[in-house]
């Protein structure tokens, strides 16, 4: 049957799976750019899985809510995945992830802030102090000049398999331990989106 013109799109059906991003921060900033730049060396290939992401603004709970739930009022299909991306920055994680346990959402995580994902590409990165200025100070280092969360760092993909490792090997190791997020630190799960997308994309390994 035809479309009736005029009909709009609320309540509409998707015909494939997709999974929503629902990442904290403004649209264009350091995880957004990250993000859409990895997933675009994949996005031309035919899979039966589709990817949307959403920015929410500054890193509180209460915003990604708000913009999961304006989501959820225009699909009509169970077949979505709802992944959310945020900092520890002031958010309880641990309550954070009993929400989205209770929901079915997937819980992307960084303790203390998306930066100690940028120095897992470096090998054998050593951190120290679990803080947003300290991450800064070590990337300066690296890059040998001021970095800056609105620019973003150019990584090779060795670089970004480097980081899947190194920081899986952490995150584990505080599963295993069976540690509170909140006290994981320097800790994040970011590893998972890139192995996801590698998953869906014909098993796709950058090795």
């Amino acid at each position: 049957m035809a479309r009736k013109k005029g009909m709009n799109n609320k309540n509409r059906k998707l015909k494939k799976k997709y999974i929503y991003f629902f990442m904290e921060g403004s649209k264009n900033c350091s995880k957004d750019k990250y993000i859409k730049e990895y997933y675009g060396q994949f996005q031309d290939k035919a899979v039966d899985i589709g990817f949307r992401f959403i920015s929410c603004g500054d890193g509180s709970w209460k915003n990604i809510e708000k913009e999961i739930n304006k989501e959820k009022r225009n699909i009509i299909d169970e077949n979505i995945e709802i992944w959310c991306v945020l900092d520890k920055d002031k958010n309880d994680l641990d309550k954070i992830n009993k929400e989205c346990v209770k929901n079915n959402y997937k819980l992307i995580f960084s303790n203390c802030s998306f930066e100690v994902w940028l120095l897992y590409h470096y090998e054998n990165i050593k951190i120290g102090e679990c803080s947003q200025k300290n991450y800064e100070n070590i990337l300066t280092r690296k890059l040998n000049k001021k970095y800056k969360k609105s620019k973003g760092i150019k990584f090779t993909l060795d670089d970004k398999e480097r980081a899947i490792r190194q920081s899986k090997k952490i995150h584990e190791k505080y599963q295993r331990l069976e540690e509170k997020i909140n006290n994981s630190f320097n800790c994040t799960n970011f590893y998972m989106i890139l192995e996801k997308f590698k998953e869906v994309f014909y098993n796709f390994d950058l090795e």
